[in-house]
């Protein structure tokens, strides 16, 4: 994958829709942040711990 600072953080799609730029790595940190972070959230849920418990 290749890495580009110039790239925009947020990429516009369709019907004026905003997602994160995976070329810039501002943007690929905040996707694996988000896919980290739900993931521990679902364990989270799965099992009972911390505020579902």
């Amino acid at each position: 994958m290749r890495f580009d600072d110039t790239e925009p953080v947020f990429e516009r799609k369709p019907w004026g829709r905003h997602t994160y730029n995976p070329r810039n790595p501002i943007g690929f940190g905040l996707i694996v942040t988000h896919l980290v972070v739900g993931g521990v959230l679902l364990l989270m849920l799965l099992f009972g711990v911390g505020p579902f418990g």
